[in-house]
């Protein structure tokens, strides 16, 4: 008798914990609708701005910088769309053949220099040059969102390194820091969402997002940590999506 009661009680707080999660979830997501809903008018005034200084642009160079300035409006949108499709359980992915090379590249512009003003050297060893499917505004966010947390395990700088081959019909990807490490009872948890180890702040949804892109995107990722001595994460990501160019995965 006490063994069946145990069992229900144990049963009745998973159900418990469930519904506390998932009442964070739906407020998460009224939130990010409100700041979707926010954003969006100036983002696009501002962006308008943008394309009108980038015609009057005197060089090359200024032209490159307002483009950049462009493409972090987008950023900042589509994270706020990335939390609100996750909260819902929705998402639609919009399959690309890009160069895997160039887009690794674009997104170490982007986060090299934040790193480096935290003291992390950022290290780049990409073995493959071939085309890759994937939905590259949602790969960006996996890449940013790991690098992020990357970022947060080395408060006092370090070594930050990426490395790419092609295996099988795969690439992988591995990400590496040498950063604080995490125990197995967090790494266990790790995509669970609202896990913020080792965070002052941030929603916890970030490595819970990455999954589900990953999953919806048919990719794996593996976790290695210790305490102390950094954290690796690979992602296994098939180089042919094999679906149509907007595959709604909800």
């Amino acid at each position: 008798a006490f063994t069946v009661h145990a069992a229900i009680a144990i049963d009745n707080s998973r159900i418990a914990q469930e519904m506390v999660k998932s009442e964070r979830l739906s407020a998460v997501g009224r939130m990010a609708g409100s700041v979707i809903h926010d954003i969006k008018n100036p983002m696009s005034t501002i962006r308008v701005y943008a394309q009108v200084l980038k015609k009057k642009a005197p060089n090359d160079e200024t032209a490159s910088l307002v483009d950049e300035i462009i493409k972090q409006i987008d950023r900042l949108v589509n994270m706020a769309q990335e939390v609100l499709d996750f909260s819902r359980g929705t998402s639609l992915l919009k399959i690309q053949t890009i160069k895997y090379d160039e887009f690794m590249n674009g997104i170490l512009l982007f986060i090299k220099k934040d790193l480096e003003k935290k003291g992390i050297v950022v290290e780049n060893n990409c073995d493959y040059d071939g085309d890759v499917e994937i939905d590259p505004d949602k790969m960006t966010r996996v890449i940013l969102n790991i690098a992020g947390n990357a970022a947060d395990a080395m408060p006092d700088g370090g070594h930050f390194t990426i490395n790419t081959k092609k295996e099988g019909s795969n690439l992988k990807i591995e990400m590496i820091d040498t950063g604080t490490g995490m125990p197995d009872e967090v790494k266990k948890k790790i995509f669970e969402p609202f896990m913020t180890y080792g965070k002052k702040h941030g929603t916890g949804l970030g490595m819970a997002i990455v999954k589900k892109i990953l999953d919806d995107h048919n990719a794996q990722i593996h976790v290695e940590s210790e305490l102390g001595k950094g954290t690796k994460m690979t992602l296994y990501i098939p180089i042919s999506h094999r679906q149509e160019s907007e595959v709604n995965v909800a």
